[in-house]
């Protein structure tokens, strides 16, 4: 990661064209992205994506972020889900109802569970989903986030029928279990 570091070197000298290279660079990728797996509104996808950058910025000057372990899109992205979160569960607040995701949090805060767990856990669940890919994302988000019927999944997703859907779903659950298992077990061995 040693060009993403200099960048990291760049803003601490004051160059203000790295920065303005990273939102041109990361703006619509970033924003397509939110607005597909987290279904925010293309408003607040860009409200969202500069409260990244800014993070990124304080961050890098404050000191908290002085070596990057990964891209600063990688980066500025789990920002982004995480304001993303809390965009869903203010929302939620407002609409008794709302992501399916925050649940995790929610159980983890009356619980009283240690929050880098919640934390690794959401990181899990979403590096499993990019993992497991089409059509089972698409399924699963679709039954559980967007609280799809059977039959609206199977018109949606042009299937045979809802039976058709709820195998596949089964089996995609099933081999999502085991991806998010196996993530899990590369941390503790680390």
């Amino acid at each position: 990661m040693t060009g993403e570091n200099d960048i990291i070197t760049r803003i601490l000298a004051g160059d203000e064209a790295v920065l303005e290279n990273i939102y041109l660079e990361q703006r619509e990728p970033f924003i397509h992205w939110i607005k597909q797996q987290y279904q925010v509104p293309e408003e607040e996808g860009i409200e969202l994506f500069q409260l990244a950058v800014v993070i990124f910025y304080d961050n890098v000057i404050s000191g908290k972020l002085t070596e990057l372990t990964s891209s600063i899109a990688t980066y500025l992205f789990r920002i982004g889900r995480n304001k993303a979160f809390e965009y869903h569960r203010a929302n939620q607040k407002k609409h008794q109802g709302g992501l399916e995701d925050t649940l995790l949090y929610h159980v983890a805060e009356e619980n009283e569970v240690n929050k880098a767990e919640v934390e690794d856990n959401y990181r899990i669940m979403d590096e499993g989903m990019q993992q497991l890919g089409e059509p089972c994302r698409g399924i699963i988000h679709g039954f559980y986030v967007l609280r799809q019927t059977m039959d609206e999944l199977a018109e949606r997703l042009d299937y045979k029928n809802a039976d058709t859907v709820k195998n596949l779903k089964y089996k995609c659950l099933k081999r999502l279990q085991k991806i998010c298992e196996a993530l899990k077990a590369q941390i503790t061995v680390r």
